[in-house]
């Protein structure tokens, strides 16, 4: 058993791998927070931008495990289990940081993507999946077609859509001259998705490194007692 000051630093490990363990389940349901949020417009967007919720659910269950084990190796005091755990934190920080700087850098080249998108969606727009989407976000963000309601004229060319004006009973092309598109609104908020998705990347992966520190060190403990 070690002791001294590696008992510390064992007991530091462990309440460590629990936060980091109510880390990953907080994450988990994040995760499931935004994926339900997004699902209302996965007919405008298909499966381009319905996986940031994946993506964080996935992040929570991978530290989730890795949790388990540094409990596990810091708890039994065994070498295995906490250089697998020091062996992982260092993979989910290497991925972490490079999915954190991704984020940050690819938030402002989505416009273009997202406006072909809708533009297309738009078309389609007699698929009841479609209309559901675009009607959710029309009434969401308050807006009408991709620029403006003028989008909607090759496709309904006697009246927009009814979430265009949810509270006008006339609702018709010459009522919405002022409405704004939702290309920006949702563009927004998409990027705000995306920063946060890579903020908490780069701040678990710096966290993470003081659970290398650690498990590296309790490790080489473990190791060095069972020289003697």
């Amino acid at each position: 058993m070690v002791d001294g000051g590696m008992k510390c630093v064992r007991d530091l490990l462990f309440i460590f791998n629990l936060l980091f363990f109510l880390a990953g389940a907080g994450l988990i349901g994040v995760g499931a927070y935004v994926q339900i949020d997004m699902d209302d417009y996965d007919g405008v967007y298909g499966d381009s931008y319905a996986s940031p919720g994946l993506v964080i659910i996935a992040l929570g269950a991978v530290i989730f495990l890795i949790a388990f084990f540094g409990c596990c190796g810091a708890y039994k005091e065994s070498s295995c289990l906490v250089k697998t755990f020091a062996a992982f934190l260092v993979i989910v920080f290497i991925v972490e940081l490079a999915a954190g700087i991704l984020g940050f850098v690819v938030r402002d080249q989505i416009e273009d993507q997202m406006t072909k998108l809708m533009k297309k969606s738009l078309k389609k727009y007699a698929d009841k999946d479609v209309a559901k989407g675009w009607d959710a976000i029309q009434d969401e963000f308050d807006c009408c077609g991709v620029v403006n309601a003028s989008d909607w004229e090759s496709v309904l060319p006697d009246n927009p859509p009814k979430s265009c004006c949810p509270d006008d009973k006339q609702c018709t092309y010459d009522s919405l001259l002022t409405k704004k598109g939702c290309e920006h609104s949702i563009v927004q908020y998409l990027k705000d998705k995306i920063v946060i998705i890579g903020g908490v990347a780069l701040g678990l992966a710096f966290i993470q490194i003081l659970g290398i520190i650690l498990a590296c060190c309790l490790a080489r403990a473990i190791d060095d007692e069972k020289d003697y």
